[in-house]
């Protein structure tokens, strides 16, 4: 029997289904699909996390930066930068609006003085579980019969929508 395991988002070592060698051959009318479903299910992301973006007048990455930090990863000012494929400056402000609210502290690299280590502040950590149970209340509520994977699957899928090229943050 073959071994079935759920891959990690960006994970690219699973393949598609065999002999998928292309793209998608996909009609208008079903990329036009695709695109209304990212717009629709991004404007309800970006609802959930409202409440604390205003709470801690943080930008509109604010909550995220504090979640890709939180997955564990060291993650530098430059690899968050990269990962929204946004300018040294709006990431500055991002950055600010974090250490600011004292949802996270930034420091020089022991590697390199050039870059900057974000790290969570136990406040940062009470935000990010916080977000964490909206998003998972949410979640749960409308994807009822989706298994973990397809979610996954799905959640792969729009990071190389996304990403494109990769930015070498997960990797």
């Amino acid at each position: 029997m073959q071994e079935v395991r759920n891959p990690h988002p960006f994970d690219r070592s699973v393949s598609e289904a065999p002999g998928v060698t292309q793209g998608p051959q996909l009609s208008w009318h079903q990329i036009g699909f695709l695109a209304e479903a990212v717009s629709v299910a991004s404007r309800a992301l970006l609802s959930a996390a409202t409440e604390i973006r205003e709470e801690y007048a943080l930008g509109r990455r604010g909550p995220w930066i504090i979640g890709l930090i939180a997955t564990g990863r060291l993650f530098t000012q430059s690899d968050v930068g990269k990962r929204y494929k946004c300018g040294r400056s709006t990431m500055c402000e991002e950055v600010n609006a974090l250490v600011d609210a004292g949802l996270i502290t930034t420091e020089k690299s022991g590697e390199d003085a050039r870059q900057i280590v974000l790290r969570l502040t136990p406040q940062g950590e009470v935000v990010n579980q916080r977000l964490g149970d909206t998003m998972t209340s949410m979640l749960k509520a409308r994807l009822v019969g989706y298994s973990q994977y397809d979610v996954l699957f799905c959640a792969r899928l729009l990071a190389d929508i996304g990403v494109g090229e990769s930015s070498g943050a997960f990797e």
